[in-house]
């Protein structure tokens, strides 16, 4: 994000000390009683082998609880009043009984506030000796059970000696250590070797701190056994204590007694927000120079977040501008690097506003947003980390854990501090690099950033005990797939509860390419594909972010180019603040000539209807403006609805006069409650409507068969076509009237093959079940026409999957009395879950959202949502896979809902796996079109390191996890080393520049050879020849929607969801 800083030259350059509870607001200063402290589990064995067994917990200090209860695998098992005494220990046990089986147990406690969960703890009963333990530990320690710091003070006050903290911890039971270190900020400060008993018993040492200066100390012990030299440790909890100076006073700002109103200001319309959808808007620090505009001016009934720009952080920030390295340098002085910290104290802190005691500790933007938090107390603010200029230390601190511990504990702090903040917003422009500094950035910021935002995420959830608030850690992101691929948002994901994305900038004056800086589509010409909302969405969802955490970003500006010809720009246009850049309300007054206008000042409005974006021209001077308008802004609101995404933002507030805001709100389907004055009609004169509009099917039918009747659409129709059931049904092993690739299967495996090469495997996945499922699909080791070697092809394809096979479902057990590589198919079900339990993977199966109404999921007789699980050999798992996994299978989504159980039981428990191997997953070919050449890299791919082989499989299987690192990862070494001896086995001939491993190999992108646009998505073009300008089309879309384009009537569906259409047939 942009960042400008214009500094104040305060008189008052003395710095102001705040208390870690200062600011406590009147709105929530008191929380009375707070959730309670965490249990913890005691020692149990991995394995036991008996059905019987006694479950203890102890909560070693905090606040109680009334009640609590034990979890099996989210079943409930026993549950028992307790009696508070606040602050104190607390402790339960009961006696249950476990069938044999893997069981994952948790404590739950629970008071008037609310619930915490112990740390779940894994066992096995062998109770018959049917289950399998796990292998002895051996050519290693073993590591010692978990220590647990003794309860210490969060903040103590430093008088004139120094603080002296007596350090202690007990291990409660279990596996000794024989030696423990203290760390401290993350550094050893003492080691001690200490007895270790031999057998499983508890443990506990001491020793003490002295801390002679103020400031935030993190304190983890490490327990840790030796064995040939090398530690295997086991650490507690982190646990912060801030010494402080005791002459510190505590800060309660003014509150008026009958605050007024917060206004709206200049075009805003009060709306109510009925969809529940985040409406957030940037505010940043430097605004209340140049722009005039201030906190007062936020419109905040209006908004659900308000993000500050931005807060800094201590350390070297070469990419700032020199006004505001100069300020942090000051801010920084008496800090620690990797801790956070402000910019302009002056704007923040120091700014007098009518109303402030010319005494109080905090005015500027902080005292005022104190103030509209008490008057809008349901708005949630945040502090924004980071930013364009302001990045820069991310980049050391997210690779290092001391320093994330320090940066963590410091932006803790900092929203303690400054308690009307709600959360924390990380701004960090951008991972793996390509940001302000081009010399920062590597692909261990990928991990880097989950790291970060765990530790986050488990920092405010303790501070959320502590306090009894609820706290939220978002992030911005960039959308572009060559950014997305640099982040490991599958682990990132889980701990974020929302992603900002970055959807706009995607042109701008750094460079003469003239484009849509932020279109919703791609325009008809494709000019900008990869460079849109909906492509950056795909990139996203891609990746493993979940839609409903997803927030659409909308510009409150413009970018422009002056002396355009033929597409290319020379230079960037004079701005309202800085060369390039106007404000939205700069552009309707002096460009446009008010909301509904045409242009003025020789510039002339355009809009594309395909990319949904605007844009003005001046031909004489080749001036060329692009922007977001109302009518852009309210297509992204529907796009965020059609698609269940989290909402919308903008950057900033400063830039709009209202109409973009209530633009954001009518795209969401918000109501405005003005009864006074309605909102501005849209720029586009709209068509009469009629009540309804009639279109033959025929011209629809027509329509769909035009848009998928391609080379590349045929291919895949040919790859996913089945056999009827009924035909399927009749495949047995050695039957003469088996399909012929059933019977080319058979020549190269026969059913001793099978058994040699599964001997461990579960016994539902028989040799006839994967004739079954091979049968199934006719393209699967089937014939070519043009000369490829299909008995090759099918030899390879067997290697291939069974390779994955090992890796997905095997036994992974090093002491069985078989390799490996033939341990595959050993897990039927996911580990721990059973047919009748609740409560699995069905988080999308609410009938009010489109997954949910799509592909319905199926309930037990009490009502519960049917639970979808991994089963099968590809472990297919939610509703939104079981459904059109069904329908390839039966022709219609309920079968496999109704009864998941099916995909385990039946030979649709191999069937998934090779359903997963032919079907494509846009930007992801299928894996039948790697193997068999059908699929061949573009240069986009080629740059991506994405070459053919067995590695660019294991990206389509899991790459977010396994690929694009520096080192192979295990995970990928396993599936080389199978690969390499079923190709052996199958006498598979293996060149020697074919890719095994997918080190850096980097994700699939939108405009790879292997994004094929498979879905129908509503088309968002304007017409003027229907009813209210509406298309009364479908487009062809890469994200995931409820029309395929390879189910033929799917396209007459879409419109008849779409548009209130009368289809006549």
């Amino acid at each position: 994000m942009d960042m400008e800083y214009k500094m104040s030259n305060s008189s008052n350059s003395k710095r102001t000390s705040l208390s870690l509870a200062a600011i406590a607001l009147a709105t929530y200063g008191s929380y009375g009683l707070s959730a309670p402290a965490k249990p913890v589990i005691a020692w149990l064995p991995d394995t036991a082998t008996t059905n019987n067994i006694n479950v203890h917990w102890d909560m070693w200090w905090g606040e109680n609880a009334s009640h609590w209860r034990l979890l099996a695998n989210n079943q409930e098992k026993c549950t028992e009043q307790l009696s508070p005494n606040d602050p104190e220990a607390q402790n339960g046990q009961c006696d249950i009984s476990l069938a044999d089986g893997q069981h994952d147990l948790v404590v739950e406690i629970c008071n008037a506030s609310g619930c915490i969960q112990s740390d779940s703890k894994l066992i096995t009963i062998a109770a018959t000796g049917t289950t399998t333990p796990p292998p002895t530990n051996t050519g290693s320690a073993q590591a010692p059970a978990k220590p647990v710091l003794d309860w210490l003070p969060t903040t103590v006050e430093l008088t004139n000696s120094d603080v002296n903290l007596n350090l202690t911890w007990n291990m409660w039971w279990g596996v000794n250590g024989d030696h423990w270190r203290l760390l401290q900020n993350g550094q050893p400060v003492y080691d001690e070797v200490i007895t270790a008993q031999a057998t499983n018993t508890a443990q506990t040492a001491s020793t003490q701190a002295s801390l002679s200066s103020t400031g935030n100390y993190t304190f983890q012990v490490e327990l840790c056994n030796t064995f040939d030299g090398v530690d295997t440790c086991t650490a507690s909890d982190i646990v912060t204590v801030a010494v402080v100076d005791p002459n510190v006073t505590i800060i309660e700002p003014p509150i008026p007694p009958e605050p007024p109103e917060w206004e709206l200001g200049e075009y805003n319309v009060p709306y109510e927000n009925t969809s529940g959808k985040v409406v957030a808007s940037y505010f940043v620090e430097w605004g209340v120079y140049g722009r005039n505009y201030h906190v007062a001016n936020i419109p905040a009934a209006n908004l659900t977040h308000i993000l500050y720009g931005f807060i800094a952080i201590c350390g070297d920030n070469a990419s700032a501008l020199a006004s505001a390295r100069t300020a942090i340098d000051s801010e920084c002085a008496d800090q620690s690097d990797d801790t956070v910290t402000l910019v302009d104290r002056y704007a923040t802190l120091e700014k007098t506003y009518t109303g402030d005691a010319w005494d109080a500790p905090i005015k500027g933007n902080f005292g005022q947003l104190i103030k509209l938090k008490q008057q809008n107390p349901d708005i949630k603010i945040l502090p924004s980390i980071g930013g364009w200029t302001l990045s820069d230390p991310f980049f050391d601190i997210a690779n290092d854990p001391a320093r994330r511990a320090t940066f963590v504990a410091s932006a803790i702090e900092f929203i303690k501090q400054y308690d009307f903040f709600d959360g924390i917003d990380i701004d960090w422009e951008y991972p793996g690099g390509n940001g302000a500094n081009l010399n920062k950035g590597s692909a261990a910021d990928a991990q880097g950033f989950a790291d970060l935002m765990t530790e986050l995420r488990t920092a405010l959830d303790t501070l959320q005990v502590e306090t009894g608030r609820t706290y939220q850690l978002t992030a911005a992101i960039n959308v572009s797939a060559d950014k997305v691929a640099k982040v490991n948002y599958l682990l990132a994901a889980p701990q974020v509860d929302y992603f900002f994305a970055m959807s706009y900038d995607f042109y701008g004056a750094w460079n003469n390419e003239v484009g849509h800086h932020s279109a919703l589509h791609p325009m008809e010409n494709g000019a900008n594909v990869g460079k849109n909302v909906s492509d950056g969405l795909y990139n996203l969802l891609n990746a493993g972010v979940p839609a409903n955490k997803i927030v659409v970003g909308a510009a409150m500006y413009g970018r422009g180019w002056k002396g355009v010809v033929d597409g290319q720009g020379n230079g960037a246009i004079d701005g309202s603040w800085e060369a390039g850049v106007l404000d939205y309300k700069d552009i309707e007054v002096n460009y446009l000539g008010g909301e509904n206008g045409t242009g003025i000042n020789g510039f002339s409005y355009q809009y594309d209807a395909v990319a949904e974006a605007a844009s003005l021209f001046r031909s004489s001077t080749g001036e060329y403006i692009t922007y977001d308008n109302p009518r852009s802004v309210r297509a992204k609101g529907e796009f965020v609805l059609n698609n269940n995404l989290a909402g919308l933002f903008s950057w900033e507030i400063d830039a709009d006069n209202g109409h973009i805001l209530n633009a954001m709100h009518a795209g969401l389907g918000h109501t405005s409650t003005d009864t006074t004055t309605a909102p501005n009609p849209p720029v586009e004169p709209e068509p009469p409507t009629s009540e309804f509009y009639s279109i033959n099917i025929s011209e629809l039918q027509a329509k769909e068969v035009a848009l998928t009747n391609t080379p590349e659409m045929e291919q895949v129709k040919y790859a996913i076509a089945t056999l009827d059931n009924s035909l399927v049904e009749l495949i047995t092993a050695g039957n003469a009237n088996n399909p012929a690739n059933v019977q080319r299967i058979e020549a190269i495996l026969s059913i001793s093959d099978w058994d040699y090469l599964f001997p461990k495997r579960a016994t539902e996945y028989t040799y006839n079940n994967f004739l079954k499922a091979a049968g199934k699909f006719p393209a699967f080791c089937g014939d070519y026409s043009d000369g490829r070697d299909a008995d090759l092809i099918c030899r390879k394809s067997l290697a291939t999957m069974f390779a994955h096979f090992s890796q997905e479902t095997g036994g992974h057990t090093s002491h069985w009395d078989v390799a490996e590589w033939r341990q595959g198919l050993y897990w039927l079900r996911e580990t721990g879950w059973t047919e009748d339990m609740r409560g699995g993977y069905n988080s999308e199966c609410n009938p009010d959202i489109w997954q949910g109404q799509t592909w319905p999921c199926g309930a037990f007789t009490d009502g519960a949502f049917k639970s979808y699980f991994g089963r099968g050999a590809k472990q297919l798992s939610y509703n939104y896979n079981y459904g059109p996994f069904s329908e390839a299978m039966f022709g219609d989504v309920r079968t496999l809902l109704d009864n998941p159980e099916l995909v385990a039981d039946t030979w649709l428990n191999l069937a998934s796996a090779v359903f997963f191997y032919v079907y494509p997953q846009p930007p992801k070919p299928s894996m039948l079109h790697v193997v068999d050449g059908t699929w061949q890299p573009n240069v986009r791919d080629l740059n991506n390191g994405l070459l053919p082989g067995f590695g660019v499989t294991t990206q389509i299987i899991n790459g977010g996890v396994e690929c694009g690192g520096s080192v192979e990862v295990q995970q990928s070494l396993n599936r080389i080393h199978y690969y390499q001896n079923f190709t052996d086995y199958l006498n598979v001939p293996v060149p020697n520049d074919e890719v095994l491993g997918c080190k850096g190999m980097q994700q699939f992108g939108a405009d790879g050879s292997g994004a094929l646009l498979i879905y129908w998505e509503r088309d968002w073009n304007w017409s003027a020849e229907t009813p209210d300008g509406q298309s009364y089309a479908c487009q062809l879309v890469g994200y995931q929607t409820p029309f395929s384009a390879f189910k033929t009537g799917d396209y007459v569906k879409c419109v008849d969801h779409h548009f209130d259409v009368n289809i006549i047939e």
